[in-house]
């Protein structure tokens, strides 16, 4: 088999090599990913202390996507609700009845208030890990 013959199989497994890539390349990389859980937070109060609690939650599982106060409720969200009194006392509450230990706000900023709502949750994480 002389050099012609030899370029024409080259070529013609380039060409080959050339649509699989090409194929593959064409399908999106999201028809393979799994759709991301969603977190709805209801927070009527303070909403420096509601997006320090995203930023808390965002820690506890960074693979989520967290909404405040969605309108609308998107569909197979895991919900949790803030509860501030008037008196300081914070607290999380989730979907089936789950909540956290009672945190008071005293002293505290809202980064702080917030990782420390989500620190004393313990059933919060399994909750979420459950939602999977």
């Amino acid at each position: 088999m002389g050099w012609d013959g030899r370029f024409g199989r080259i070529c013609a497994a380039a060409a080959v090599l050339s649509a699989v890539l090409l194929v593959s390349a064409a399908r999106p990389a999201e028809a393979s990913q799994r759709p991301r859980d969603v977190v709805a937070i209801s927070c009527t109060t303070d909403m420096d202390l509601c997006r320090a609690l995203v930023q808390a939650m965002a820690e506890l599982a960074p693979s989520h996507i967290y909404r405040i106060n969605p309108d609308p409720m998107p569909p197979q969200a895991f919900r949790l609700r803030l509860d501030l009194s008037d008196t300081g006392r914070a607290r999380l509450h989730w979907q089936e009845g789950g909540h956290g230990d009672v945190v008071a706000r005293t002293g505290l900023t809202e980064t702080d208030l917030a990782r420390k709502l989500v620190a004393s949750s313990p059933g919060l994480a399994r909750a979420l890990g459950a939602q999977r």
